[in-house]
């Protein structure tokens, strides 16, 4: 049945991830909480608080569970910046989230920074860098280019998010594997000078840096591996297989970690990419049979834009109870906005208004077209599924 070697290595490394995924994850405690008032001590990954204790009505005992908290609620603070890495207890009533619980008026009883954390450090120079930001743009180009450039979306407002998800491109607000590519072809452009044998070295170190910077979110990471192994394929003379390597990828850091399977970000990832390679060049090739052009890519951007959509089509009802009707079109229009804006916003960290004006201006275009899109009747269907 399987005559390769890594067809065996591949079935072997999936049948261990779905059996710790399915046998040996252990129960969220804190689903049995709903509605009471806790005390939760653990780290900060993320946005979220990985708990170790749980104490209710005094007594505390260890658990294994993820409950969401909004690091914003506390930065207004005096104390030292809620970075990942801390260990916080907190207090407050649990409540039910779309992937975790979360702490409704939370209050910090205790915050305990490490001495060293490199995570922690990275997340030091985003804060760094987002401060920057803010005082080169207006809003909400700030928040826009930190939420492309560094994954920071807590200043995102509530009414831009939701204009952004009614028009479906609401992923150009998060780090995902759009982005990550856009890293990886610019970094072969820069170093394209330096030798092949340290350049995948290079660029993968980049990769890591630039993961650790913007959270180190599973969507981010998952898409850094994929990417760092077509680098290494390339470097050895291998082909490397799309799907197998994202299946491969998947697989292990569910091993390391199975609570990932109910994160929201590496469901949407998976299966857009998943979508991406196995209906992407099929759709393109029906869209050439039908006569369309595929004047300036669009016929294999519509197909890509297509292929995502269909494939994460399940989850997106699941989650948020709605789908964005003409979210294929808008892509189309704005997804080819986010290089320039990236690598402008990237630039103008050291050029400062040299590089920022012209930025800002496409940052107007985008929301725009958002703010179009997302008006058009019937753009977005509420269908209740969630």
């Amino acid at each position: 049945m399987f005559k390769r070697p890594s067809q065996i290595f591949f079935v072997f490394f999936l049948g261990i991830a779905l059996v710790r995924i399915f046998f040996f994850q252990p129960e969220n405690d804190l689903e049995r909480l709903i509605g009471k008032r806790v005390e939760v001590s653990g780290r900060v990954h993320g946005g979220e608080l990985e708990v170790r204790e749980i104490y209710l009505w005094g007594s505390g005992h260890r658990v294994r569970g993820s409950v969401r908290i909004y690091l914003n609620e506390f930065e207004s603070g005096d104390g030292p910046p809620i970075l990942s890495g801390d260990t916080l207890r907190v207090r407050g009533v649990i409540k039910e989230g779309y992937s975790a619980p979360f702490i409704s008026f939370p209050y910090i009883i205790e915050h305990t920074v490490p001495r060293f954390s490199f995570l922690r450090s990275a997340m030091q120079l985003q804060n760094f860098l987002v401060v920057r930001l803010q005082r080169l743009y207006p809003e909400p180009a700030a928040s826009i280019v930190g939420a492309m450039l560094l994954g920071h979306r807590s200043t995102l407002a509530p009414e831009l998010r939701e204009i952004f998800q009614r028009a479906g491109v609401s992923h150009i607000l998060a780090i995902s594997g759009m982005h990550i590519v856009m890293v990886i072809a610019l970094l072969q452009v820069l170093f394209a000078r330096v030798s092949q044998r340290y350049r995948w070295l290079v660029i993968i170190g980049v990769l890591l840096f630039f993961v650790m910077l913007t959270g180190a979110r599973a969507s981010t990471t998952r898409a850094a591996i994929m990417g760092s192994l077509a680098l290494i394929g390339e470097v050895a003379g291998r082909k490397v297989h799309g799907l197998r390597t994202l299946f491969l990828t998947a697989a292990g850091m569910l091993i390391v970690n199975p609570e990932l399977i109910d994160d929201i970000g590496f469901q949407l990832s998976c299966g857009a990419t998943g979508g991406i390679l196995l209906c992407a060049t099929r759709l393109s090739n029906w869209l050439q049979r039908i006569h369309m052009s595929n004047f300036l890519g669009l016929r294999l951007a519509l197909s890509v834009s297509l292929a995502a959509q269909v494939a994460t089509l399940p989850l997106i009802l699941w989650h948020f109870g709605g789908v964005s009707l003409i979210s294929p079109i808008a892509n189309l229009a704005i997804v080819p906005l986010v290089g320039p804006i990236m690598m402008g916003g990237a630039l103008s960290i050291f050029l400062q208004e040299i590089a920022a004006a012209p930025v800002v201006l496409l940052i107007r275009l985008l929301v725009f077209l958002a703010q179009f899109f997302a008006s058009l009747p019937a753009a977005f269907i509420e269908t209740g599924i969630s």
